[in-house]
């Protein structure tokens, strides 16, 4: 079920490039949403910082944000933007996709060229196996893995490849060089967030299965970590995810982000989070309450004919 958003234009950011796996998932979130062609624009950004200054600057409606993958682990600048904004964004939906790198290069450069290798660094870690049987390639971190592609092939690098999904290549008109590179393609997705600003107060999702984010800063004592697990687990909540962050400018002391099936409002959650609040911790937020967009039932998380002849077009419904 799609709720249908009452807006002329919705503008909806992502960090990266046109063709990074940023903009598949934002296409997946805006189909969700009911959002028709033509009732919104992409707006490609090119670093997390950047998209969270756009949204809290009312600039874009929304923002897809990378929060975790599979392989490489957990986007904790993302996590760190969430807790810095966490008074004036909130979570509305979730989804995953899977991610399928291919080693990509300038027309008639050929592997035995290559000398340099751009790609995220969060992309990078999840093609090491690839890249260390290939010890002559130097790595070289770039914000995007589509905005490397882009990079490399309007500047002719002739000694350069960039790791990406291969729909980057026909995109920017390079060639595939080596397919599906990645470390373990068929376990690699990332979930994305899709964020909204707090004050947006209407929002109603139908969706009656839902999942909570709260962020908790951990009082500085003896057992305070593992003891704020504990109310949730005599509530018998299971915690999917559990990633520990750097407070800002408090040297050793960490924000505890952890994700969980539920609803602030059921009373197992409350009593819960009420637990955690007056026991275990100096702050507590909920960033948000929101629904899961599966795949269907049986696929795997690639993009569907629909994402991919979006990621074709050119200057449609772009900023």
């Amino acid at each position: 079920m799609s709720v249908i958003l009452k807006r002329k234009i919705w503008r909806i950011g992502f960090q990266g490039e046109l063709g990074a796996f940023s903009q598949i998932a934002a296409e997946r979130f805006i189909r969700a949403m009911g959002i028709c062609d033509g009732d919104f624009v992409l707006v490609p950004t090119p670093s997390f910082p950047r998209l969270f200054e756009l949204l809290v600057a009312e600039s874009i409606d929304f923002a897809a944000i990378a929060i975790e993958n599979s392989v490489a682990g957990p986007v904790l600048i993302n996590y760190r933007l969430l807790y810095r904004y966490s008074r004036l964004v909130r979570i509305m939906i979730e989804t995953s996709v899977q991610i399928i790198h291919s080693l990509i290069a300038p027309p008639g450069v050929q592997l035995s060229d290559v000398k340099k290798v751009y790609s995220h660094e969060m992309a990078l870690p999840q093609c090491d196996r690839f890249l260390s049987q290939h010890p002559d390639f130097e790595a070289i971190q770039w914000y995007d893995t589509a905005g490397a592609v882009k990079m490399i092939i309007e500047e002719g690098k002739k000694d350069s490849a960039a790791i990406a999904g291969a729909h980057c290549a026909r995109r920017y008109g390079g060639e595939v060089l080596v397919e599906n590179i990645g470390n373990d393609s068929v376990w690699n997705e990332t979930r994305f967030f899709l964020l909204r600003l707090a004050s947006l107060k209407f929002w109603q999702w139908p969706w009656p299965e839902r999942k909570t984010s709260v962020l908790i800063a951990i009082a500085n004592n003896i057992g305070t970590l593992v003891d704020a697990e504990i109310p949730f687990k005599n509530q018998k909540i299971n915690l999917s995810t559990c990633v520990l962050c750097p407070l800002p400018r408090r040297t050793w002391q960490y924000v505890l982000c952890i994700d969980f099936p539920g609803d602030p409002r059921d009373k197992r959650v409350e009593i819960a989070l009420q637990d955690v609040a007056d026991h275990y911790c100096s702050k507590l937020i909920c960033i948000g309450s929101y629904p899961v967009i599966p795949p269907p039932p049986g696929t795997v998380l690639l993009p569907t004919e629909e994402e991919l002849k979006v990621l074709e077009m050119e200057g449609d419904g772009i900023l």
